[in-house]
C-alpha cells in the first residue's frame, strides 16, 4: 500500500478505509448498515490501529494486513 488512504468495499453497502498515518496504519468504518470487521469484531467510526497479521473483513472481502 503506497497510498495514504485506501478504501475497501462496495459504495452505498459498507465501506471501510485503512489511513496511513505517521505513527502507523489505522482501519476506520466509513458507511454501510453493516460495520466492516477486525479480527472477527465489529470496528466503528473512530479509527483502530491495525497490526500485522490481522484480519480484515468488508462486504465479501477478506484481507490480511502486512507491514514490510
Amino acid at each position: 500500500m503506497t497510498e495514504v488512504l485506501h478504501t475497501f468495499g462496495i459504495p452505498g453497502k459498507q465501506v471501510a478505509v485503512i489511513n496511513a498515518r505517521p505513527h502507523g496504519y489505522f482501519i476506520t468504518h466509513v458507511e454501510g448498515k453493516k460495520p466492516a470487521r477486525l479480527n472477527g469484531k465489529s470496528i466503528g467510526h473512530e479509527p483502530v490501529p491495525l497490526s500485522p497479521n490481522d484480519t480484515i473483513e468488508v462486504g465479501d472481502e477478506k484481507l490480511l494486513f502486512l507491514l514490510k
